[in-house]
């Protein structure tokens, strides 16, 4: 079987991290808001028009290393990062809400979901599991009249 470039494993990856956030997405936002906005992006956007987002960033840090432990068998080392934005008229109103996103967006990929599994359209599958030393950020700042709040998940991870 021929090797799968790499960058076509790592598009598919993407694609099931939006997947998963997509069909969890009752956990990640606050009841009555507009949908949820999923997409691979900038960790540092300068202009979110769309609340609330969630935004998937891999090779984020140290890039993705592979090793080649067998022939053509490739072993991905990588982070992917995950931030969610959230727009609340105050700080207090946002801060145990937008804390309990980040949370339940880190289990979305860890314990018993830490594989994520990605199927390429020829059949290849590039599992994916998330390793220790995962990261859970929250902060807020002023933007114009409102306050945005944000998470951000960092997941080490190995992919083969």
């Amino acid at each position: 079987m021929a090797t799968v470039p790499a960058w076509m494993l790592m598009d598919a990856y993407v694609d099931a991290v939006i997947a998963r956030i997509q069909d969890n997405e009752d956990l990640l936002v606050p009841k009555g808001l507009a949908p949820l906005t999923v997409l691979e992006g900038d960790e540092e956007p300068n202009r979110i028009d769309k609340f609330p987002q969630v935004r998937v960033i891999p090779l984020v840090g140290e890039g993705d290393r592979i090793t080649f432990p067998q022939g053509d068998f490739q072993e991905h080392n990588f982070s992917t990062t995950l931030i969610g934005f959230y727009q609340y008229r105050d700080i207090p109103s946002g801060l145990r809400e937008v804390r309990k996103f980040g949370y339940n967006a880190l289990q979305l990929f860890t314990g018993d979901n830490q594989y994520v599994q990605a199927t390429l359209e020829n059949g290849t599958v590039f599992g994916v599991a998330t390793l220790e030393n995962t990261q859970l950020r929250v902060g807020y700042r002023r933007s114009g009249d409102y306050i945005l709040h944000a998470w951000q998940v960092t997941l080490n991870q190995i992919g083969a």
